[in-house]
Formats: C-alpha cells, sequence, structure tokens
C-alpha cells in the first residue's frame, strides 16, 4: 500500500479577502446612498398625493356648506376659511390652527403653508365662486398638483 501525500493548500478557499470585504462594504455603502437619497422623493410624492385629496375634499365641501342661495357670503377668506372649519369641512390630516368651532382658525398643508378658500366675484359683482389658495408648496409638488 502506497500513501500518497496531498499537499493542502494555505488558502481556504471558501473565505474572502480584506479587499474583497472592502470592496462589498463600499458597494453596500453606495447603494445605501442612492436608497436614503432616492427614498425622500416617494415621500414627497406621497405629500403631494395627500395636498391634491385634501383639495378636492376642500373644494366640494366648499361648494356644499357654505354657498347660500348661489353666493359664498362672506367678506374675506379669513372668515371663509373660518367657517368651513367650523361647520367640519376641512379634511381630517390637515393641521388647524386655533380653535376649531371659533370661526376664526386657519388650515394648514403638509408643508406648513397657509390653506385658505376666499369668495370671488364675478363679472355682475356676486360672489359665486372661489378660490382655494396654497401656500409654501415646494417646487416639485407643484408639477404634481
Amino acid at each position: 500500500m502506497e500513501l500518497t501525500h496531498t499537499p493542502h493548500s494555505a488558502i481556504n478557499r471558501g473565505a474572502i479577502t480584506l479587499l474583497e470585504a472592502v470592496i462589498y462594504f463600499v458597494l453596500v455603502l453606495a447603494v445605501l446612498a442612492i436608497a436614503i437619497t432616492q427614498g425622500g422623493s416617494l415621500f414627497n410624492r406621497n405629500d403631494a398625493s395627500t395636498e391634491y385629496s385634501n383639495a378636492a375634499e376642500l373644494m366640494t365641501n366648499t361648494r356644499t356648506m357654505l354657498k347660500t342661495s348661489g353666493i359664498y357670503n362672506f367678506a374675506a377668506a379669513d372668515a371663509m376659511t373660518g367657517a368651513l372649519i367650523q361647520f367640519g369641512g376641512a379634511p381630517a390630516n390637515m393641521t388647524v390652527v386655533g380653535t376649531k368651532s371659533s370661526g376664526s382658525a386657519k388650515l394648514q398643508n403638509l408643508w406648513g403653508g397657509a390653506v385658505t378658500v376666499q369668495p370671488v366675484a364675478t363679472a355682475g359683482g356676486q360672489k359665486s365662486t372661489f378660490s382655494l389658495t396654497y401656500a409654501a408648496v415646494p417646487q416639485e409638488a407643484c408639477i404634481t398638483l
């Protein structure tokens, strides 16, 4: 019986080298950095979608709750917005600044800007339409809205 000697390699072929580990680590960091920077825009799109829904709800509620005999009988935006909040016409996910029942509360959008509804006089002088105004809307959200 003859014994054969097989040489054993000093390197374990199942392990990675330090250089490979550093390369993998850098790749993982790059992927995480890209995910974090691009992930923020997903939230911005979601905010814009939320505010789009809020605007639609505000317009519907303003038409149904505040129009009397075909006109919006309010002197200015503060009075009309306050009345809409007082009557429960503000969307639940919008920030209300002030006491809801006072008639003088104000609305804020997700970006901290004021949201107002205001009567607009037509050619005949009657306030038969209204405008919805959003302040402090970011540029990328403007495109979506």
